[in-house]
């Protein structure tokens, strides 16, 4: 039941992926992270990482201060083991634009996009 899926985000120099976690909007997930980038596109904090990160969860939970429907996973062997979705993944490798790519279901990775491309698939 529900529509479970997470954004996974790994900043540079820290192993560590963060999942963010929604119960919900599984069904548009890929476009939520895409909201999420050009919000911080709009802000100026793409490279600014930990605000691109926050701004990225502001767009998920969409500020619902609620108790539930979302959360925060440390780590890819934590990742909710029910996820119904892909997770779409941003990385940046360095200060500077980040690459997207997918972690599928099965946990496996697909191949690595730029911004560009990336924005241009997913058209908010």
């Amino acid at each position: 039941m529900g529509e479970r899926a997470t954004i996974r985000v790994k900043h540079p120099d820290n192993p560590t992926p963060i999942h963010f976690y929604t119960h919900w909007r599984g069904h548009e997930i890929e476009s939520v992270l895409a909201e999420g980038v050009c919000r911080a596109i709009k802000f100026g904090r793409l490279t600014d990482i930990s605000y691109a990160t926050r701004i990225i969860f502001d767009t998920l939970t969409q500020c619902t201060n609620d108790g539930l429907s979302y959360g925060i996973e440390i780590g890819d062997n934590n990742r909710p083991g029910d996820v119904s979705y892909d997770s779409p993944c941003i990385e940046w490798q360095g200060y500077c634009n980040p690459i997207f790519y997918k972690m599928t279901v099965d946990g496996e990775f697909t191949n690595q996009e730029h911004l560009d491309v990336f924005l241009n698939r997913h058209t908010v």
